[in-house]
């Protein structure tokens, strides 16, 4: 049986609801215009095992299961054949304007990666838990 991945055809034309915890923490990345439609990757740089909004993923094998700038013949996330990655999406915002943006709503707390796909300049981010962390993402 091979598994189908459908994109979310309603994403970005509502609320991003944020349901984090003591073993939880989300990332709000506000982006340049020029990057709507393009896909943000991740990686966690802290720990063996990575768990990442879908599912676990083992980060112990060398450079292992996350293709990065540095090394985009990794492995890729097993079930979408890409990393763990999201969409820059215009979404509303409360005055009623669109604001680009990247949201991992479910991400473990812990330092992070963070690279525009397939091979941007990387930038990292630390996530406390029970915590949503806002950057802005820069185009250098």
């Amino acid at each position: 049986m091979t598994a189908v991945w459908v994109e979310n055809p309603y994403a970005g034309q509502g609320p991003v609801l944020l349901d984090v915890g003591a073993g939880s923490a989300a990332l709000v990345i506000t982006c340049p215009e020029e990057l709507v439609g393009s896909e943000i990757g991740v990686r966690r740089l802290d720990q063996q095992l990575c768990e990442v909004g879908l599912g676990q993923h083992r980060a112990g094998r060398g450079h292992g299961d996350y293709p990065t700038p540095e090394h985009p013949d990794a492995h890729t996330h097993a079930s979408t054949g890409h990393p763990p990655h999201v969409a820059v999406l215009r979404r509303p915002v409360p005055s009623g304007r669109l604001v680009a943006s990247a949201v991992f709503p479910d991400l473990q707390p812990g330092r992070y990666q963070l690279w525009v796909l397939p091979d941007g300049s990387p930038c990292s981010v630390d996530l406390e838990p029970g915590q949503v962390t806002c950057i802005d993402w820069a185009l250098s």
